[in-house]
């Protein structure tokens, strides 16, 4: 739903743009029922125009998250920030590259873009770093909930990695109470690498890439701007 509200408002927003660039002297058909000549009706048709193209997103998106499956697992617990990066991170880029040939609304449309596309990068990188601290947490048995566990006690294969992209070794399994050591006793949670550096090098990497392409979008514009 929220999607498809978020698709909503930009097709509308879109068709408002172009409702506004309009010279007086011409008229935009879409049907013959919806023109520029009646704007309520032009706006309103950016809305439809929008969710379907929403849809279309949030159902590749969900394709992605099924495709970060590896070897018959289950798709890793980081899977949404390994597609929502190269996503957010074409935005940011594109958006920044886009701001010199935008102007008043397109400006405000491009800056938008920009600034929602930074953001999820940003959150990405907070996403990882928490992640990487609870990692540290549990590889040195400073997690009382969690514990690590070698894959001759507890099997592996059908779990989903840890993180996206690393070689499973050890299985991460929640206690549940403290004090809890016997493996029988832990759930599954998920397989990781044999030590803490090698589980969180995934995470470092693309904590840096997004870092990198958020500063690149924002130095783009703020170039842009000053170049005006």
């Amino acid at each position: 739903f929220t999607v498809a509200i978020a698709g909503a408002l930009v097709g509308m927003t879109i068709q408002a743009i172009l409702l506004v660039r309009l010279p007086a002297e011409r008229t935009y058909f879409m049907t013959s029922a919806v023109t520029t000549r009646d704007p309520v009706s032009w706006v309103g048709m950016g809305a439809v125009l929008g969710i379907l193209p929403a849809i279309g997103a949030a159902l590749l998106f969900l394709m992605a998250i099924h495709m970060a499956r590896t070897a018959g697992r289950p798709a890793p617990k980081d899977a949404e920030e390994r597609v929502v990066l190269p996503l957010a991170g074409s935005a940011a880029v594109l958006a920044g590259v886009a701001m010199p040939f935008t102007r008043g609304a397109e400006a405000v449309v491009d800056g938008i873009v920009l600034v929602v596309a930074c953001a999820a990068l940003v959150e990405i990188v907070r996403i990882d770093r928490a992640r990487m601290r609870w990692l540290r947490d549990v590889f040195e048995e400073r997690e009382p909930t969690y514990r690590v566990l070698d894959t001759d006690d507890v099997p592996a294969m059908d779990l989903p990695l840890v993180i996206g992209g690393i070689a499973p070794s050890v299985v991460v399994a929640h206690a549940p109470r403290l004090g809890t050591y016997r493996s029988a006793a832990c759930a599954r949670y998920a397989a990781a690498a044999l030590t803490l550096e090698a589980t969180t090098v995934p995470l470092r990497r693309r904590s840096w890439i997004a870092t990198v392409l958020a500063s690149a979008g924002v130095l783009e514009a703020v170039l842009a701007t000053a170049m005006r």
